[in-house]
């Protein structure tokens, strides 16, 4: 499935993007419209009950440039999270998942893990932290809550 590129002079898949190789994604986001609506579901159903993203900065920050977007693994974590409550997604929910403790791992590696403290992380890994409850990961649940307070103490 492969498009021939003649600018580059190589066969490349049409569904990775420059965007992808400059954000360190492997694999492509959802469709737009499947991102919206798991927006939509996180803060109608989700944020109510953890109010942790501010909503209309997040969403105000996903217009902006690429790399200040808010942190792939911060968006998992949230469309992980809308996954879990809704019928219509719920076979996504562990792929998602998946993805978001790679993300986050990944984002461990980047240059000395200076990158790594931010506010973003520590959502991430409560979010995480709270799927894992949901589903009884405990051990995994309890890693991701002791990550999440060592960098909210950092």
């Amino acid at each position: 499935n492969l498009a021939y590129d003649p600018n580059l002079g190589i066969s490349v898949d049409p569904t990775f993007t420059w965007e992808m190789i400059g954000l360190g994604l492997d694999e492509p986001l959802p469709p737009q419209e499947t991102i919206d609506e798991l927006h939509q579901i996180y803060f109608e159903k989700i944020h109510p009950s953890a109010p942790m993203v501010h909503k209309y900065r997040y969403l105000a920050a996903m217009n902006l440039a690429p790399n200040q977007r808010p942190p792939v693994c911060l968006r998992y974590a949230m469309w992980t999270l809308a996954c879990s409550v809704t019928d219509k997604y719920q076979d996504l929910k562990d792929h998602f998942y998946r993805r978001a403790r790679k993300y986050v791992e990944q984002d461990y590696l980047k240059g000395h893990g200076e990158q790594l403290i931010s506010v973003a992380h520590a959502q991430t890994h409560i979010m995480l932290s709270s799927y894992e409850f949901k589903m009884m990961y405990f051990p995994r649940a309890w890693m991701s809550t002791g990550s999440a307070v060592r960098l909210c103490q950092m």
